[in-house]
């Protein structure tokens, strides 16, 4: 088995030191630094110097920096030899990701994360999909138990209800994180983007281009906290704008994006439902001028009928979404909340790896996001409303 990098990384900080590159007293790179040197996480840099700590070869000042504080001679004759159980902590072997579905817009880039830093780390991992199936997931948690993981990072499916398999990890205190959403009701930590904030930015972008009568689309919110969340902030982005919000403007029955239904024999027929709505709600109120979408998936297929319809993106309406693939170099993308995936990767495995080292605090980490601007936003065209 080849080394892990955190350890490559040890070897080569040891080595240094031993060398005199970094002499007694002297600072050694930081987390970003070595992360950056190396190509890893900040997670796999961190453990490389939690090492060393341990073994007192290093000092890590908070704020300050990591400092040389073996002298030399001690260490210089004989290489200290890492281990994954030094102190209090403990060894992991496994762990398991389950998710409802990935894809190149969300999902895909943090699976790939997760596998990069488990990999970097030396610890295995096991993955399944639940396709947004509550049966599955229940199936999925037991199977990953029983095969001996020694932690969890969920992505729960849509919905309120609760499958008993997760209930019964929580009874059990069995370490796991949730990513991407919380479940009201369940004491676990959590990891995801500020919905709130992200969705009200992303509204005020749009009354920023003159947009005062704005749509809102997306699936049922059954008690599912990210599209609560999304709701939320549109909501509260009219009322910090001093406008008044139509609340016939928002439409949440979307059925087609839902990861279980894409499972469905009569999806095709489920999706030309979702276009017909689509149609009605866009007839119903011309005065809209512009749509926030909860899902990129959302935003194309509004485009789609908005075409139908004779109606073009950005010309004649702005469609504003979360997430979008990435794509080719040039290639048009609608204007979106990018998450950082790669960011949400690394704090659930490092919020994970501290469950299993005895941190029982509750932890709801929501991290930074970007706004990107595309093509499918435009200043209003005053000229639209007859």
């Amino acid at each position: 088995m080849s080394t892990p990098k955190y350890k490559q990384i040890y070897n080569d900080l040891l080595e240094k030191i031993k060398d005199g590159e970094f002499s007694y007293g002297a600072r050694i790179p930081s987390e970003k630094e070595l992360a950056e040197s190396f190509h890893v996480s900040r997670i796999t840099s961190k453990k490389a110097l939690d090492l060393l700590a341990e073994q007192n070869i290093i000092e890590r000042v908070r704020g300050k920096g990591s400092f040389v504080v073996s002298p030399i001679p001690s260490i210089a004759d004989e290489e200290p030899e890492p281990s994954d159980d030094q102190g209090e902590e403990k060894e992991i072997k496994m762990i398991g990701l389950i998710t409802p579905d990935f894809s190149a817009d969300f999902g895909l880039t943090f699976v790939k994360s997760v596998e990069k830093v488990c990999s970097d780390l030396n610890i295995h991992l096991m993955i399944k999909r639940t396709y947004g199936l509550i049966e599955k997931e229940a199936e999925s948690i037991t199977s990953m138990m029983e095969a001996g993981v020694d932690g969890l990072i969920i992505i729960p499916v849509h919905g309120q209800h609760y499958n008993h398999s997760l209930l019964q990890i929580v009874v059990d205190d069995f370490p796991f994180v949730l990513v991407d959403r919380f479940l009201i009701g369940i004491p676990a930590s959590s990891v995801g983007t500020d919905n709130h904030l992200a969705s009200k930015r992303l509204t005020e972008y749009l009354i920023g281009l003159g947009h005062k009568e704005i749509g809102f689309i997306s699936a049922s919110l059954d008690g599912t906290s990210t599209i609560e969340e999304r709701l939320k902030g549109f909501k509260t982005a009219f009322y910090h704008q001093e406008l008044k919000l139509n609340l016939d403007h928002i439409m949440t029955q979307i059925r087609s994006s839902l990861p279980a239904l894409k499972q469905h024999p009569e999806w095709n027929l489920i999706v030309q439902e979702d276009m017909d709505q689509l149609k009605t709600f866009i007839l119903k109120y011309p005065e809209i001028t512009a749509f926030v979408t909860s899902e990129y998936e959302q935003a194309l297929m509004l485009k789609f009928v908005l075409k139908k319809l004779g109606k073009n993106v950005p010309e004649d309406y702005s469609v504003v979404c979360f997430d979008h693939p990435k794509g080719l170099i040039g290639e048009k993308q609608f204007t979106h909340i990018k998450q950082k995936e790669e960011l949400m990767a690394e704090k659930s495995i490092d919020l994970l790896l501290s469950k299993l080292n005895g941190d029982s605090k509750l932890d709801h980490l929501f991290l930074e996001f970007e706004l990107v601007e595309g093509y499918s936003s435009s200043k209003k065209n005053n000229s639209f409303e007859e």
